[in-house]
């Protein structure tokens, strides 16, 4: 018994010690992701501008895409002054000044990224881009609702600026249609401000509801983002009897030339009134006789009176 004990006590020593001899096991720490800058900030990138198909890459790390554009809707300033976009609504949209590798811009609509392509200087560019002749630039990144900017190029191998060369604004073709619920002045004044519902359709699509708002009088709220196109917004009135209107129902088209509007829907406030017809009778007792010129007086009390 005293032999098998030592024989266990043994194996358990030897195996304490290989396990004080093994060096610990190690997992690789991950590749860090390049910090993305503020807001509006530029950022170093390789890229392609052609047509506005474009996908960046991290200028560090060149298979980390930091930005696929290739669905998004773009207009492109060449430098030749001409002007292109993957919608001719937005092609007047965007105005760019340019000063050398600088330039100032300003749209109607909202952008999302503007890339500034750096031209040709006589060293070659800091950046080259995957596809063979073209250089780098700067993508901009901007918060929603951004419509104005500055941009500006990378510099040069010599230190030098690389100029100034293809712009391309990417925006979101989204809009925002705003109701507001007034009650018209010459209605009665309604003790509670009711809550109005309203419903958002598409034109091509007038049964299906897309979204919904709840509005009180004085109010104006919003259906957003919604996409470019036609639309119907609807008034239900269920359970709002005593409040008329006068059309439940308006159009609105949201265009790059209309891509905010304000829809007024107006509700009369008339608080119905009912009658009370009171019929009184009297029936004798016995040999009474029933009174002649008697008044009958009747008080109607409401329940939320006391």
């Amino acid at each position: 018994m005293h032999s098998k004990m030592k024989k266990i006590f043994a194996l358990l020593l030897t195996f304490v010690m290989i396990l004080g001899t093994t060096p610990p096991i190690t997992f690789a720490e991950p590749t860090p992701l390049p910090t993305i800058p503020p807001m509006g900030s530029p950022i170093v990138t390789l890229g392609n501008d052609n047509e506005g198909s474009t996908i960046f890459y991290y200028n560090t790390v060149d298979d980390i895409i930091f930005a696929d554009m290739t669905t998004k809707s773009y207009v492109k300033f060449n430098p030749n002054g001409s002007v292109e976009s993957s919608s001719p609504d937005y092609t007047g949209g965007i105005t760019l000044n340019t000063v050398g590798n600088t330039g100032t811009w300003s749209s109607n609509f909202p952008i999302a990224y503007v890339y500034a392509k750096s031209g040709a200087i006589a060293e070659t560019a800091i950046l080259k881009t995957k596809m063979p002749g073209n250089s780098g630039g700067n993508l901009y990144q901007y918060p929603a609702g951004t419509k104005s900017g500055s941009i500006t190029t990378p510099l040069g191998n010599s230190g030098g600026s690389s100029g100034l060369s293809h712009v391309l604004f990417f925006y979101e073709p989204y809009g925002t249609i705003s109701v507001t619920k007034t009650l018209d002045p010459e209605g009665e004044k309604p003790a509670v401000q009711e809550d109005f519902t309203f419903k958002l359709y598409s034109a091509s699509a007038p049964d299906v509801i897309l979204d919904t708002l709840t509005v009180k009088p004085g109010e104006t709220k919003s259906f957003e983002p919604v996409p470019l196109g036609n639309y119907i917004i609807k008034e239900d009135l269920s359970g709002l009897i005593e409040y008329s209107i006068t059309s439940d129902s308006q159009n609105v088209t949201l265009s790059v030339n209309n891509l905010t509007p304000t829809l007024t829907f107006m509700n009369k406030y008339i608080q119905k009134k009912y009658e009370i017809t009171v019929d009184k009778s009297v029936v004798p007792i016995g040999d009474s006789r029933i009174p002649s010129g008697q008044i009958f007086k009747f008080q109607l009390i409401r329940k939320s009176d006391n």
